[in-house]
């Protein structure tokens, strides 16, 4: 008789649910174990201890996790401590979910042996005693997903429009060394009400290829123009207030650029990137940004296969430093544009917090009014929206070598948690206003 309990057996993903188990005996130790298996094949489970109370029943959200993947109260546990199973055949499997039109499975099961690690749960017999299923969806039920090309639209990426008559504000996300673009902000922002264009800037048709991106002579702004136009074409979109960008990793530099010239643009979340133009001069109008040349001497960047890029990217603590002042855009100076940055303490990607401080500083210089800074102990480069597992080394599309992204499982996990709901807040905070609709 002994049974799992789901508050919602399907979910949006960026919400809570709750979990528990019945028909237990008395004060019996059992094991709960999560797993699933993303679209490329590759499995992630996580296993928890969990002792029932005497009248047989365990409460995730209440009862504490006496060992296993993670410990103590942890109400969404059993989804963000999940790691890549040992039978993947693909090493440092990175958790995402390409496909956002179906659900992410889990399967959830009680077993009766007490399994405290991945390894242990491989070899031992195990007797299930019950199990279920939820579907964590990426895309909440009515949203729109229109393809958008460059063929045909002028520029590349996925749009989602929410449910409803509207009117909607808008939003741009983009990702940073990811050849095309990924789906899932896009559609969970759509969940939240957000007009949402998931913008890919190279590495698909019609654009650089990811060999030919570094060697561009110049990458040209007037691409968000095109996808500003596009947004404001749909009827439910009101575009009186302006439109928002939300960029990680090598996107930041060219939204901060596109921020300091573009009038379209009222909002910016900026996570875990830089503040100089890098690596590809930016131009608008025959204006250019040039490319930082500062330099670095750059050593023991690579352990045994393993990408470190804090130890390999140039940086100087001054941003006005002579080989990078030409490469800083007046991003700070944009006074009706709002900022929110974001920066993992422990990001081994890039050096994210020293170019916070340096984005804090140049917006305390001019008397900014309207920006934040959130700083995460503890959480790495890839912060995602909440109860996703935490990537620490991960295979990259594109790359030739495993990236360190660096973070630890708790303190990241919870700051996926606390920014996501914070970005959302900020969007609308900036953006809803009074809508008018189109109508």
């Amino acid at each position: 008789n002994v049974k799992i309990h789901v508050s919602a057996a399907d979910s949006i993903s960026d919400q809570p649910i709750t979990i528990s188990v019945s028909g237990l005996k008395p004060l019996q130790r059992v094991t709960l174990h999560s797993h699933t298996t993303i679209d490329n094949g590759n499995a992630f489970e996580c296993v928890a201890v969990y002792k029932a109370d005497g009248e047989g029943r365990i409460n995730v959200d209440k009862d504490e996790s006496i060992g296993g993947s993670y410990k103590g109260v942890e109400r969404m546990g059993l989804l963000w401590a999940m790691q890549p199973s040992l039978l993947n055949k693909q090493p440092f499997a990175r958790f995402v979910k390409l496909d956002v039109t179906t659900p992410l499975m889990v399967r959830l099961c009680v077993y009766e042996e007490s399994i405290f690690t991945l390894e242990q749960l491989g070899l031992e017999h195990v007797r299930e005693l019950a199990s279920t299923q939820i579907n964590r969806w990426f895309m909440a039920e009515g949203t729109k997903r229109i393809p958008v090309t460059v063929e045909s639209h002028g520029v590349h990426g996925t749009l989602f429009i929410p449910p409803g008559e509207g009117p909607f504000p808008a939003v741009l996300n983009l990702f940073g060394g990811y050849p095309g673009t990924m789906e899932f902000k896009a559609s969970l922002l759509a969940s939240r009400g957000f007009v949402t264009l998931a913008l890919a800037y190279y590495g698909v048709a019609g654009m650089p290829t990811f060999e030919t991106f570094g060697g561009m002579k110049s990458f040209e702004l007037e691409y968000f123009e095109k996808a500003f136009d596009l947004l404001s074409s749909i009827p439910v979109v009101d575009s009186s207030r302006g439109f928002g960008l939300i960029c990680i990793s090598f996107s930041t530099h060219i939204v901060l650029a596109a921020a300091s010239v573009l009038p379209q643009v009222k909002c910016v979340v900026w996570i875990n990137g830089m503040i100089h133009t890098s690596y590809i001069t930016l131009t608008y109008r025959g204006k250019e940004f040039p490319v930082s040349t500062i330099s670095s001497e750059a050593e023991d960047f690579i352990r045994n296969g393993i990408f470190v890029g804090r130890r390999f990217f140039p940086f100087t603590h001054d941003p006005f430093h002579p080989e990078v002042a030409d490469s800083l855009t007046p991003f700070y100076q944009r006074k009706n544009v709002a900022y929110l940055f974001i920066a993992g303490l422990d990001d081994n990607s890039v050096q994210s917090e020293l170019w916070a401080n340096q984005a804090e500083m140049l917006l305390k210089m001019a008397d900014h009014p309207r920006y934040k800074i959130l700083r995460y102990p503890g959480a790495g480069h890839l912060i995602e929206p909440p109860f996703a597992p935490h990537n620490a080394i991960t295979a990259q599309k594109g790359q030739s070598v495993i990236m360190d992204w660096g973070g630890e499982m708790i303190p990241h996990c919870r700051a996926q948690k606390d920014s996501w709901a914070k970005q959302v807040n900020f969007l609308r905070e900036n953006l809803v206003g009074k809508l008018t609709s189109k109508m």
